[in-house]
């Protein structure tokens, strides 16, 4: 009893955060169906709680968008959420966690999951801008022109304070920027704002947004100094910071812009036009400059906790939704599988057309027939089905005029132990059981501080391929 009345404080006290539009938005959702079905709303509020459950299992089987598409799992739970909220308002009847609503919360489990299987289960999050369609905005900007400085400043504002969507947009004044100057750095940081996740209640301790704009002296593209200039051409008759600009035959000295605000559904949809203006390479939306903030800060390596200091979030679980792989390092991640699938798969086509060659030309094994003494230079290819009858004392001897050789774990042995001298006993005895990584290390180790000796890399250690190049010190 005690853990079902936790549930329901903890719901409640949520919902009192969670806007009306939402609550509204699946309310019309259910008024929807209600006409589909031909019941009356008022009435169909009414029913009894198992007619109520039979119609609420057609609901959640049947509803979808205006384009006869389903819906995403998140907009199945929000609408749910919303029509809870409803019947606790006008019944007190809690639909999802209610016993009698288990058939119905049964079948919403099942589509959450037929949404998975569909491609619906997982949110599309923002993109983060990439840096090429950064370098293109910012590059295009001519802070001379009054819509280009005010679209230049929105950037920068949106970034550096890492400002939620549309939030507070609107709501903007001049008086909400304060300037500041410690030592010779110059900053400004903006006033406190109610936010989604800082309202400004009691339990609300902390600032909704920590961000600041640094100068950077001596850049036309400073974000203190752009800030400023837009700043001194406003109208001073309007205090909404954001003024709809005039065009640049009517630009003055000292006004650039109009005594006019510009409407929320202009800020809103800024990023969407600015994508469209500038042919960049996807359609953004304001708040992927948020997603930008946040992702650019975790790949620097900065703690999530500080990241929150910036965006306002109050859990760090909810920064991992922004911090994700961007175009960029997935770009790099295809083109480093492809270079091994692709470019080792070319190498050992190579070696096999070279080994073919060489075997029809030489029926057990072709020695170097062409040998300059003391230079080490040498053509010629060791037949591995014959380099196996070498023994191990002559082996050395036999790779001095060998282009390409292919060794087991025995002969490979023989070659290292040639190459290490007693004078480091830091190197680790090679032994036919030792690992790659000593393998590696031996040779590493060996080739740095010398130049006599083949650079070679290994694929296993039972039959290891090696691939040397070297030229040999003359001995006079």
């Amino acid at each position: 009893m005690l853990k079902r009345r936790i549930c329901q404080i903890s719901l409640i006290t949520k919902t009192l955060k969670t806007p009306k539009k939402t609550i509204q938005l699946a309310v019309n959702t259910l008024i929807a169906y209600c006409v589909s079905k031909n019941v009356i709303f008022a009435d169909f509020e009414k029913l009894p709680a198992d007619a109520l459950c039979g119609h609420l299992r057609s609901f959640y089987a049947s509803i979808r968008t205006q384009k006869g598409e389903y819906y995403s799992k998140k907009s199945m739970i929000s609408i749910r959420y919303g029509i809870q909220r409803h019947f606790l308002k006008v019944r007190d009847l809690d639909i999802v966690n209610n016993d009698e609503f288990k058939p119905a919360n049964l079948v919403f489990q099942a589509m959450l999951v037929k949404l998975k299987q569909v491609g619906k289960g997982s949110s599309e999050h923002k993109p983060p801008i990439e840096a090429d369609d950064l370098a293109v905005l910012y590059t295009s900007f001519d802070l001379d022109s009054p819509v280009d400085l005010q679209n230049k400043v929105f950037i920068d504002f949106m970034i550096y304070f890492c400002n939620r969507g549309r939030e507070n947009l609107r709501e903007l004044t001049k008086l909400d920027f304060k300037f500041h100057r410690s030592g010779g750095n110059k900053y400004i940081t903006l006033r406190d704002h109610s936010t989604k996740n800082h309202r400004g209640d009691t339990t609300d301790t902390d600032e909704s947004q920590g961000g600041r704009l640094y100068a950077v002296p001596n850049n036309v593209l400073c974000p203190v100094k752009s800030l400023e200039k837009y700043i001194s051409v406003l109208n001073p008759n309007c205090d909404s910071f954001w003024q709809r600009p005039k065009s640049l035959e009517k630009k003055s000295g000292s006004i650039w812009y109009e005594n006019v605000c510009v409407g929320k559904n202009t800020l809103g949809s800024k990023m969407k036009w600015l994508s469209e203006k500038y042919n960049l390479s996807k359609l953004y939306t304001n708040h992927s400059l948020r997603a930008t903030t946040i992702t650019l800060l975790d790949e620097e390596g900065f703690e999530a906790r500080h990241i929150m200091s910036i965006s306002g979030h109050r859990s760090e679980t909810s920064i991992k939704h922004y911090s994700r792989t961007g175009e960029t390092k997935k770009r790099k991640i295809a083109e480093t599988i492809s270079s091994r699938l692709i470019g080792n798969a070319l190498v050992k086509n190579c070696k096999r057309q070279e080994l073919e060659c060489s075997n029809s030309a030489v029926h057990q094994r072709v020695r170097c027939h062409e040998t300059t003494h003391g230079t080490g230079t040498c053509t010629g290819i060791l037949n591995p089905m014959t380099a196996g009858q070498l023994d191990e004392e002559n082996l050395f001897e036999e790779i001095s005029d060998m282009d390409l050789i292919q060794l087991t774990a025995s002969q490979e042995s023989a070659v290292l132990q040639s190459i290490i001298t007693d004078s480091s006993p830091s190197v680790v005895d090679v032994q036919t059981s030792c690992s790659s990584t000593q393998v590696q290390k031996v040779l590493t180790d060996q080739t740095a501080n010398t130049n006599f000796g083949p650079n070679m890399v290994f694929n296993n250690v039972k039959e290891i391929h090696m691939h040397y190049h070297y030229n040999t010190p003359n001995s006079n």
